[in-house]
């Protein structure tokens, strides 16, 4: 596991498992937070990575039953509120 707090584009492309040519592709679309201190230097803070991870989870099955099983339940309760 990788414990620097910013990484090169190198260690970024070996952290999530992916190509340098991913991580160049996601900074051109902007899809990953970056920094760029000079001209030809890229560096990503490791944080800014596992949020940018975090925010890109996707549900299970599971948790998105549940989703909307509460989601009936409160809108039959205002249904029942409303008459």
């Amino acid at each position: 596991m990788i414990e620097k707090e910013f990484l090169t584009v190198k260690e970024l492309a070996d952290y999530l498992g992916t190509s340098k040519s991913w991580v160049y592709s996601a900074v051109q679309r902007r899809l990953i937070p970056f920094m760029k201190p000079t001209k030809k230097m890229l560096f990503f803070k490791k944080q800014d990575v596992d949020e940018f991870i975090g925010r890109n989870r996707i549900p299970s099955r599971e948790e998105s039953m549940t989703i909307i099983n509460t989601n009936q339940i409160i809108k039959k309760g205002r249904m029942k509120n409303e008459n």
